[in-house]
């Protein structure tokens, strides 16, 4: 288990897509446990023009959402 759980918001995954190394050095980390909100994953894919490669992409780092919050 790592030491620090984030909760991320929109931003620092969109940061995170286009290469900002904050959030990129934050998202890559196996020393934190980052969680999203299905409101984020909601917010990323309904961007209006929203390209194939983006979208695949998005569903790339997010993965699956899962509705098992118990751990």
């Amino acid at each position: 288990m790592a030491a620090n759980a984030f909760l991320i918001d929109t931003d620092i995954f969109i940061d995170y897509l286009t290469g900002i190394q904050p959030a990129c050095a934050l998202l890559d980390s196996p020393q934190f446990d980052i969680y999203y909100s299905s409101w984020t994953r909601k917010e990323l894919l309904a961007k209006s023009g929203l390209r194939d490669s983006e979208r695949q992409e998005i569903e790339l780092v997010a993965g699956p959402i899962s509705d098992d919050l118990s751990g």
